[in-house]
């Protein structure tokens, strides 16, 4: 389940999402950068994991009309929300959303985890 609200208060500023299987939650990479050696090798520097390079694929099938309604206003109007996923809970921006044949699909950018 995810927990989308806005970080002012709004009466209308909560969603409540049961994402579908083919969402994608845990995704990330490490901060990596690879660089060819003079003698044939390569160098890898590690400069480690952050929640701010996560993006949260967000699929629902049969989504509730007023669920995405609501959604839709939040996505429209506040260019910061917190989201709240079993790993923690974060800042992030809804980058893109969209609804086709009753299926929504969002992209949620994380800025920051806060807990």
């Amino acid at each position: 389940m995810i927990s989308i609200t806005t970080i002012d208060f709004d009466i209308d500023g909560q969603v409540l999402i049961d994402e579908d299987a083919d969402s994608s939650l845990l995704d990330n990479t490490r901060r990596l950068t690879r660089r060819a050696t003079l003698d044939g090798g390569c160098s890898i520097v590690d400069q480690g994991f952050s929640d701010g390079d996560r993006t949260l694929s967000v699929v629902r099938d049969g989504i509730d009309e007023d669920v995405f309604n609501t959604l839709w206003t939040i996505f429209k109007v506040y260019s910061l929300v917190h989201v709240s996923i079993s790993d923690g809970y974060y800042t992030a921006a809804i980058e893109s959303l969209k609804i086709d044949k009753g299926k929504m699909t969002a992209s949620i950018l994380i800025k920051e985890k806060i807990s």
